[in-house]
């Protein structure tokens, strides 16, 4: 019981059956005439602080503000920022370690602490952005929702999308 071979032989294949079952039950469950090339083309994209301003969309659907040099430029960014991340936290945080040989339970428990942190923050970030950028919009449904919305009003529990005054 807790030998290092049979926990590395069952990550493994935990990993690998994991693996498999993702790749036949997309192969399997595959809607091929679903696919297309560029499956984000139909959509539109909404920036609501140039709302008032209301830029015209280009044939493809995209406001003319977002080329693809702009996308590439900020796909090239987060790129190498996650390598960054992945390359400190997988490679030289544990580099660092190992010149201490065998750690002490004190210094172990600081380490388990740590990452313990380490994962409640990401967890408070995932979830508390998304909840931060769409609050007014929450708290305006939850006001017209507790105070009683007429349905003239449409226009100002999210703004006037289109500049246009009714």
């Amino acid at each position: 019981l807790g030998e290092t071979t049979p926990m590395l032989v069952g990550n493994v294949v935990s990993i690998t059956a994991g693996a498999l079952i993702t790749l036949v039950g997309s192969w399997v469950w595959a809607d091929p005439a679903r696919v297309t090339a560029n499956p984000f083309e139909a959509l539109a994209l909404i920036d609501l602080a140039d709302a008032p301003a209301r830029r015209p969309a280009s044939s493809s659907g995209r406001s003319e503000g977002s080329t693809s040099s702009q996308l590439a430029a900020v796909r090239h960014w987060v790129l190498v920022r996650s390598v960054q991340g992945t390359v400190v936290l997988i490679v030289i945080c544990p580099l660092a370690t190992v010149t201490w040989g065998v750690i002490s339970p004190s210094l172990f428990s600081l380490w388990t602490s740590l990452a313990l942190l380490w994962a409640i923050a990401a967890a408070v970030t995932v979830i508390g952005l998304p909840i931060q950028e769409s609050l007014q919009h929450v708290s305006n449904s939850l006001y017209y929702a507790l105070a009683g919305f007429d349905g003239e009003r449409s226009s100002d529990m999210y703004g006037d999308v289109d500049g246009a005054s009714r």
